[in-house]
C-alpha cells in the first residue's frame, strides 16, 4: 500500500511525521510507504549549509549525492526504515585535512551509524537489561528485531563503569 504526505491541509504543524519522527523536522519527506511489517520513507536533506566534523567551517559547495538508511523507533509496533538522501560537501578551510565530508541529521544519523540515536538507546536500555535472547524476543515486541549477538555487541561496546 503506497500514500503520498500531504502537509498542506492540516499545516506543517500539525503532520504527524513529526510527532513519530522528530528527527525529520530537518528534512522533506518525499513518500511514506507501507512494506508489509515496515514503514518506509523517503527524505532528503534541506539545509542550505554543513559544517565540517574536523574544523567547524559551514560549507555550501555541494561535492555529490547518496541515499543512505537509517532505522528509526518503531511507529506503532511496526519497524521505521528511513531512506534518506544526503550530500557531501567540500571542506573550504584550506588547512583542514579532511576535504570531502557529508552532512548528518541531528537526532537521527551519526557517521556511519545505520540506527538513529533514539533507536540506538533504545537498544541500549534492552541489552543492559537483558542482554541475549531475552533481549531479542522483547526488542521484537517493540519493533525493533534484533539479533541477541547484536545485543551483545552493544554491551561489549560500552564503556567500562567507574
Amino acid at each position: 500500500m503506497r500514500f503520498i504526505v500531504l502537509h498542506a491541509p492540516a499545516g506543517e504543524d500539525a503532520c504527524c511525521l513529526r510527532l513519530f519522527c522528530p528527527a525529520l523536522r530537518e528534512a522533506d519527506v518525499l513518500e511514506v510507504e507501507d512494506v508489509g511489517d515496515t514503514v518506509l520513507i523517503a527524505a532528503r536533506t534541506v539545509a542550505a549549509k554543513a559544517s565540517c566534523p574536523e574544523c567547524g567551517l559551514p560549507s555550501a559547495r555541494v561535492h555529490s549525492r547518496y541515499r543512505r538508511t537509517v532505522w528509526d523507533l518503531a511507529t506503532c509496533g511496526r519497524p521505521v526504515k528511513v531512506e534518506l538522501e544526503v550530500r557531501r560537501f567540500f571542506c573550504g578551510e584550506p588547512s583542514c585535512d579532511r576535504e570531502i565530508f557529508a552532512e548528518q541529521v541531528d537526532g537521527l544519523t551519526q557517521r556511519h551509524a545505520r540506527r538513529s540515536n533514539a533507536l540506538r538507546a533504545l537498544l541500549t536500555s534492552i541489552a543492559i537489561a537483558l542482554a541475549g535472547r531475552a533481549g531479542a524476543r522483547m526488542a521484537g515486541l517493540v519493533g525493533a528485531p534484533v539479533s541477541r549477538s547484536t545485543l551483545l555487541r552493544i554491551l561489549r561496546a560500552l564503556p567500562d563503569p567507574r
